[in-house]
């Protein structure tokens, strides 16, 4: 046991699963100063070079599901190896990719290797530390999903300036090799037979069918005059159709893909709203950055991550001092009539 009460084992753990996390976030980020370039050496149109980074998305948005039901069938560490190798591999390919459109099919499937190493490493993390540590590895993995997308633009940036933009997939396998050797000696293997049911296929197809349609829909369809277009009404019929067959799967499941009971707590639903409404608002401020020079585009991004993630944590902090309890040492804002109560005490002290 060291002297700050953590075992080496615990730290190994620790920084071996925060790798695999840092390399799947940094790759969503840092790609995106580089659609401009990518679209003009591949010769693609602005619109199809945007799904470099949407295809990332999709893939991660896909496997995410999935994740219980592949740690039960393969355990933590074979799913950790298989997702990380699985992720480094089409970096590789994505960097030899000869056409745009092969390039999109191994983002997307590279997003399913990054998608699957964020949840698993948080299971990792917990899994491993004593009850009085779990606080700390929710810090460490909080840390590790935010700080990629305030340093992924500046990297990407300064890499497509002085270098070419395959550098922004080969200059991650010597740290996912790294990464995947210390996951092998470090990790436990903790697989259950029998533990993991059937998978149920038209639910997942369904899943990826909706996510897909919709994310073409809101990609293009400002673009298009929205339901103007023929294939944006077509996409939209299929994104609500295979949704709506997902959902009802769902509900009727007894070991369903997704819990879609926990949306009935207020709070939670009410959390995910606000997060989508404020993706969609800074969607166009991000996109607005990328003109100019790479690295400018990086910083302006970094900057603007920084600047909300500040903005973040000050609400956060008028929200924990508006609930302290009264008298606590927190609870330093000053509410209206303040003033003119102190004032009255004052008075009635004098007389």
């Amino acid at each position: 046991m060291s002297r700050t009460g953590r075992s080496p084992s615990l730290i190994l753990v620790v920084v071996t699963v925060m790798i695999g996390v840092l390399m799947g976030v940094l790759d969503a980020a840092i790609v995106n100063v580089a659609i401009p370039t990518i679209s003009g050496n591949l010769g693609a149109t602005p619109d199809l070079a945007a799904w470099v980074a949407t295809g990332y998305t999709l893939g991660m948005m896909i496997v995410m599901p999935l994740n219980g039901w592949l740690t039960a069938r393969l355990g933590q560490k074979r799913y950790y190896l298989a997702a990380f190798g699985l992720f480094s591999i089409m970096s590789l390919l994505c960097g030899a990719a000869p056409t745009i459109e092969t390039l999109i099919v191994f983002r997307v499937i590279q997003g399913f290797g990054g998608g699957a190493l964020q949840p698993i490493a948080l299971s990792i993390l917990l899994g491993s530390a004593p009850a009085e540590r779990r606080s700390d590895m929710v810090a460490a993995f909080s840390f590790a999903s935010v700080a990629p997308f305030a340093l992924g633009p500046v990297i990407g940036g300064y890499l497509l300036d002085n270098t070419d933009w395959r550098m922004l997939f080969y200059f991650k396998l010597p740290i996912c090799a790294f990464g995947i050797v210390m996951a092998w000696f470090v990790l436990s293997d903790d697989r259950v037979k029998g533990a993991a049911g059937p998978l149920h296929w038209p639910s997942l197809a369904a899943l990826a069918a909706m996510l897909a349609s919709l994310q073409f829909v809101l990609s293009t369809g400002q673009r298009s005059d929205w339901f103007e277009s023929d294939t944006i009404v077509f996409f939209t019929i299929v994104a609500v159709v295979a949704g709506a067959y997902f959902i009802w799967t769902q509900l009727h499941a007894k070991r369903p893909l997704v819990n879609l009971n926990i949306f009935r707590t207020i709070s939670f639903s009410a959390g995910c709203a606000i997060t989508v409404v404020r993706i969609v608002r800074h969607q166009p401020r991000h996109a607005a950055v990328l003109s100019g020079a790479a690295q400018a585009a990086g910083v302006r991004h970094r900057d603007l991550s920084l600047a909300r993630f500040d903005r973040d944590r000050r609400a956060d902090s008028v929200r924990r001092s508006d609930h302290a309890p009264p008298g606590c040492a927190h609870r330093h804002r000053r509410r209206p009539g303040d003033v003119c109560n102190r004032r009255l005490d004052d008075g009635r002290s004098e007389r």
